[in-house]
């Protein structure tokens, strides 16, 4: 009894660990800071539009209403001074450093975390293998911890424990070659420590011994965004979600995916542009109904229409409503302000986005104000049903 109760806690402590694996989040084009995540606000490089439409219907009507915003201010909103500058490195509800969703939708065990909790584990009574694995895991909670205690550690010092723990690895896997557990847990040390390629063919590993793991699917996923494997990312992270449809961070990361390398995928998927955009908008929109709490995620939701070839604003402005409710901070809710302000010039509801402009009073935002209001004035003079000329590309 008290093997298999140690074994149990052993699972446990596996399975928190493998759960956060995928909350890493990307950090290439498919991941958290490719579009700068939810705390980029409305900025994103990527973020393209195909500009004015002369097809738009007028008066707030769903679907593509006319693309309102200048050449001159979309380049004051794009700028240095736009709204991600304003957020805090925590985004919008602060809770991390690193601004996806994916970081902040639930707390997750760091490998630091799962590698401290498992060396504190009893050994006594546990398979050979098991125990080796658990000291292996203790190797790497000490190694960790001198690292965040001294950053000033001697290299020869952190060299040999380092290559301590990779000989310990190596005759763990000489013994037991087909522990799918143990390479993921292995490959997720890899990636700790920067060894990204090594990591990768660790979870390469795995995935041949046993294809019907979410989380390997995604951590490939991750790694294939980084290093322009951009059709096999979406492949394997449509692959987590579909062994996975309820995770949240999966499906956050194939919408990522799609936006930010849609000038692959488009393509390669052989759907028409408003096709490509329903399929993205719906990643988007499940992620927030996945996580209705999450203002990362519902944020992030909101931001996505800015990327459509035709934006549906009304859909934008009832998701930015959402968001506005779970801003936490007055930072994050005038940012929520600027942007709902930024979608009622679309929808050519002028005399509301000022009013929702007033309470607009940051400097830290000032920028973007001044260049909505610019907008809001310079239509007022020359008509809103003019034809804006298209613009190529529009970053906000």
């Amino acid at each position: 009894m008290k093997n298999f109760a140690l074994f149990a806690f052993f699972a446990f402590l596996v399975a928190g660990f493998l759960s956060g694996c995928a909350s890493d989040g990307p950090k290439g084009e498919g991941g958290s800071k490719a579009q700068g995540g939810p705390g980029g606000a409305v900025s994103a490089s990527s973020r393209s539009q195909a500009g004015a439409r002369e097809d738009a219907r007028e008066g707030g009507q769903a679907g593509a209403p006319s693309q309102r915003i200048s050449d001159s201010a979309a380049s004051s909103l794009s700028s240095a001074s736009s709204l991600s500058a304003a957020l805090p490195a925590g985004g919008f509800d602060g809770s991390a450093t690193d601004s996806s969703p994916a970081r902040r939708a639930s707390p997750k065990m760091s490998m630091e975390d799962f590698s401290e909790k498992i060396a504190r584990a009893d050994t006594k009574n546990v398979s050979l293998a098991r125990k080796k694995l658990l000291d292996i895991l203790g190797e790497q909670a000490r190694f960790f911890k001198r690292m965040g205690n001294d950053t000033r550690l001697k290299e020869i010092e952190t060299i040999s424990a380092y290559r301590r723990i990779m000989s310990l690895w190596e005759g763990y896997f000489l013994e037991n070659p087909n522990d799918v557990e143990a390479r993921i847990i292995y490959g997720k040390f890899l990636r700790s420590t920067g060894k990204a390629s090594d990591a990768y063919a660790e979870f390469c590993a795995a995935d041949k011994l046993d294809p019907s793991i979410a989380v390997v699917k995604q951590q490939m996923a991750t790694f294939e965004a980084e290093t322009g494997l951009v059709k096999e990312s979406y492949a394997h992270i449509c692959d987590a979600v579909r062994l996975e449809p309820d995770n949240a961070v999966y499906v956050w990361q194939a919408a990522k995916l799609m936006v930010s390398r849609r000038d692959v995928l488009e393509e390669h998927l052989k759907l028409s542009p408003e096709e490509y955009d329903k399929k993205y908008l719906s990643f988007y929109a499940r992620a927030a109904e996945l996580e209705p709490s999450s203002a990362s995620f519902q944020t992030d939701y909101a931001l996505s229409f800015y990327d459509a070839a035709k934006p549906d604003w009304n859909a934008a402005l009832r998701q930015w409503k959402r968001a506005e409710k779970l801003a936490a901070l007055n930072l994050d809710r005038q940012i929520v302000l600027a942007n709902m302000a930024r979608v009622l010039i679309e929808l050519n509801r002028d005399d509301e986005a000022e009013k929702l402009l007033e309470g607009v009073t940051l400097d830290s935002i000032a920028g973007v104000k001044s260049a909505l209001l610019a907008e809001i004035e310079r239509a007022r003079k020359e008509g809103v049903s003019r034809k804006v000329p298209e613009r190529k590309t529009y970053s906000y």
